[in-house]
């Protein structure tokens, strides 16, 4: 899942840019800005549930 989430908040990244450099307007911008807030979060809460697991089996 980790792999996944890695993945898929570099894609929105290289869109974000992508729509930057196009010259969207700032509304798309923000939307993909928002998406990749979310995985972002997303990813460091399965981190930090994964080093919450280890520290329990310890």
């Amino acid at each position: 899942m980790a792999a996944k989430l890695i993945d898929l908040i570099e894609a929105l990244r290289q869109a974000m840019h992508a729509l930057y450099e196009y010259g969207a307007p700032q509304s798309q911008i923000m939307a993909i800005s928002v998406l990749l807030d979310y995985y972002i979060v997303r990813y460091q809460r399965y981190q930090l549930a994964t080093w919450q697991r280890e520290q329990n089996a310890r």
